[in-house]
């Protein structure tokens, strides 16, 4: 089993949020409930000229109006808190399969799969193998790294993720030396670290790319 690199916490806690109890729905319909008793009143009241009958029916009104205006709002902090979803896809473009000391080369990006601006930083992680030669980046627009720990290799994404939209592409390579006789398999994944930019989604997280490293010929 790799090693699982720390969890970064979410940087909205939707589900703490969602137990608030906040609810759009209430609110409007009692502000439509009270506009209409108060236009009853008001109708009432002034076809009988009672002034306090049409004192009544404006205190309704006015007050059916404040919570018709809470409830957009309440609505709007409710949108903030919307979970956020994040699926990671990744490329082999290197061949599948190489010669010992070969080159690997992948590509790998995020994209927001909701309706709601996703959050950076998001960081994913793929695991080392003793195999595997130091990376080099090839593309990175946005994307940082960070290979100081000793069992899986970092790259973190800060830049713009609007709804709906894909970050920019991270490409990189690396070698892998095979020292047996036979052929060794690698299947390569690369994860979103749980909770990352406040995504609330694990099954989309994870790509994995497999390559193929001949053994060495006596």
């Amino acid at each position: 089993m790799f090693p699982s690199p720390l969890d970064i916490p979410p940087s909205v806690d939707c589900v703490a949020l969602a137990e608030t109890g906040i609810n759009t729905v209430v609110p409007l319909a009692l502000g439509l409930l009270v506009l209409a008793l108060g236009i009853a009143f008001f109708i009432v009241a002034r076809g009988r000229a009672r002034g306090a009958g049409v004192a009544l029916g404006l205190v309704l009104v006015l007050g059916s109006a404040s919570l018709a205006i809470g409830a957009p709002a309440t609505s709007a902090s409710a949108d903030a808190c919307t979970p956020l979803d994040y699926q990671l896809d990744a490329e082999l473009e290197s061949p599948a399969v190489i010669e010992p000391g070969g080159a690997v080369i992948v590509e790998f990006w995020i994209t927001d799969v909701v309706d709601n601006d996703g959050t950076p930083p998001i960081t994913v992680t793929i695991p080392q193998e003793s195999a595997f030669g130091s990376p080099s980046l090839l593309n990175y627009d946005g994307w940082t790294a960070d290979y100081s720990n000793p069992d899986f290799w970092s790259f973190t994404y800060d830049g713009p993720l609007p709804k709906g939209t894909m970050s920019s592409v991270l490409g990189f390579t690396f070698t892998i030396s095979n020292g047996n006789s036979s052929t060794a398999h690698y299947d390569i994944p690369i994860s979103i670290v749980t909770g990352s930019g406040g995504d609330t989604v694990e099954s989309n997280n994870t790509a994995t790319v497999s390559v193929d490293v001949n053994g060495i010929v006596p």
